[in-house]
């Protein structure tokens, strides 16, 4: 019986493990589908702006596009018409493609798994970004950008059986579940290049507390909720280390599509041209009469701030720049110096009185690759005798990674600020006992690495300690590895060890003294012996 009983347990084991993978599977293939883009441009606006023309594009087309995309094209009274369609066996699925022909991951809102509820925060005809991509990098972009000229006929996702047209940014949601607000404010406060700050402030079209309450709770998931005087009123405060988080927070707090991206121009004096989008769906999200503000703050290292045309209505007023339109989108361009994305710095401390630092400078490897010569030179003048330099790539970074090693904190110190262009100070406090408590504190105030500014929570600092480290005091962990991301420069911990030498040292020394005595006590015996 007992047998026959585990045989039944078993089984019922393997059955519910069956149902899972069914079930998951079910829930996966709940978001299969297609997405489809029809667009159509003048064939002499076609001839104008690409070299070769139609042929042109279509040879790069068939040359950078993906395995799983199909296209078509049709020529009719001197108007092409362009499709793309691709289909997708899940959600993940479906981001991954997007993702490859946009060029950047999409801030998509999809609630709860729900084929419905989807928001997605870019336009239809940013799909082609690929096709634009490669023009320019092949040279064969005549002027300006192609896609300005194209037409969207048509952009449809089909969801299973639900089917979704729109000509702007997908939308899958019913009328009604949609909030209208009669003013919104948005201020985003550009802190450093990964460093971002928003607040945004709505007031609703209408009275309903059902409403107020669903926007406040919105708000609560992305950030600091503050009631302001009044139930229609409601204001969110929220951080993002990234253009993209930065979307995705506020489109969770809007529940409409937005997008804020950046996108970069290199120029050959070595600055960097950045345009500037904040692009919010108004449409959806304003009463008839409704009105959106944006404001955003920049940092005091943007330079050249201008707005893209004369007829806009941005304004700009020294780093502040701020725009009150419902019609037009958020743009400006500016130039920066080449600088660092982020530094990592890495100390190895060894129980011999050796330590060895690593720095690690990462620059996107977009220009970085644009740019290599003249950032190769900039961080080779920064080297002296005793130092290397490896370059490598990891991820969509190019790190610079310079080693030295010294007997000295004084040479560390000084190897440091030759490198980052401002001061290093390192004291090590240590109680010489068998078993150690060391004290380490760094003050790190970084000035420049290349041309531009580098901002305290940009640096990244690790002490790699001994490997007979006990313990890290303050810390939830036994390793002996330390890192943080400094905040303002400043780095305090201690840590607890075990020193072998010094055991080893004071070992020898307590048997050479035991031996001493001993010499000494035998003389003094010898000696009275012999009187």
């Amino acid at each position: 019986m007992k047998i026959i009983n585990k045989i039944i347990v078993i089984i019922m084991i393997m059955v519910l493990f069956l149902a899972n993978g069914i079930i998951t599977n079910a829930e996966d293939d709940s978001f299969s589908g297609s997405r489809n883009l029809v667009v159509q441009i003048d064939e002499s606006d076609m001839n104008s702006y690409v070299s070769g023309g139609r042929e042109g594009f279509e040879y790069i087309v068939r040359k950078i596009k993906p395995m799983w995309l199909d296209y078509q094209f049709k020529t009719e009274n001197k108007t092409i018409t362009f499709t793309i369609q691709f289909t997708f066996e899940n959600y993940d699925q479906y981001v991954e493609r997007l993702t490859e022909l946009l060029g950047y991951e999409p801030a998509i809102l999809n609630e709860s798994g729900s084929t419905r509820n989807l928001v997605e925060g870019f336009n239809a005809i940013e799909l082609l970004n690929f096709i634009t991509n490669g023009l320019e990098s092949e040279d064969m972009l005549v002027e300006g950008n192609i896609q300005d000229f194209f037409t969207i006929v048509n952009s449809t996702l089909q969801i299973r059986d639900n089917k979704y047209e729109t000509k702007d940014s997908i939308d899958t949601r019913e009328k009604q579940d949609i909030i209208l607000f009669s003013n919104v404010a948005i201020t985003t406060n550009i802190e450093s290049m990964s460093s971002y700050a928003s607040t945004i402030e709505v007031t609703l079209d209408s009275d309903d507390k059902e409403n107020i309450d669903i926007v406040k709770e919105r708000f609560e998931k992305v950030g600091s909720l503050e009631n302001l005087q009044s139930d229609t009123r409601a204001s969110v405060t929220f951080s993002a280390s990234s253009l993209d988080e930065l979307s995705k927070k506020t489109m969770q707090a809007l529940n409409v599509s937005a997008l804020i991206t950046e996108k970069k121009e290199y120029k050959t004096d070595n600055k960097l041209k950045v345009t500037f989008e904040e692009r919010i769906d108004t449409e959806k999200l304003l009463s008839e009469n409704g009105t959106i503000s944006y404001k955003v703050v920049c940092p005091d290292f943007y330079e050249n701030m201008n707005k893209i045309d004369e007829e806009s209505k941005v304004v700009i007023n020294d780093k502040i720049v701020s725009l009150r339109n419902n019609d037009e989108n958020m743009y400006f361009t500016y130039e920066k110096p080449l600088t660092i994305e982020k530094i990592k710095i890495s100390t190895k401390i060894t129980m011999y009185g050796e330590i060895e630092r690593n720095i690690i400078l990462q620059v996107p490897l977009e220009y970085a690759t644009y740019y290599k010569d003249i950032l190769t030179e900039k961080i080779q003048n920064k080297l002296d005798k005793g130092m290397t330099l490896n370059i490598y790539d990891e991820g969509i970074m190019r790190c610079y990674s310079i080693n030295f090693k010294g007997l000295t904190l004084k040479r560390i110190e000084e190897k440091t600020s030759q490198i980052i262009s401002g001061n290093d100070r390192i004291d090590f406090g240590n109680k010489y006992i068998f078993f150690l408590k060391s004290e380490i504190k760094e003050r790190l105030k970084v000035n420049t690495i290349i041309d531009g500014i580098l901002q305290p929570e940009q640096i990244e600092v690790e002490y790699i300690l001994p490997n007979s480290t006990n313990k890290i005091l303050d810390e939830k962990t036994e390793n002996h590895i330390y890192t943080t991301l400094t905040s303002d420069g400043k780095v305090e911990f201690t840590f607890t060890y075990n020193n072998y030498i010094m055991f080893g040292f004071m070992a020898i020394l307590i048997l050479v003294i035991i031996v001493v005595i001993l010499s000494i006590k035998k003389k003094i015996k010898k000696k009275r012996t012999n009187t």
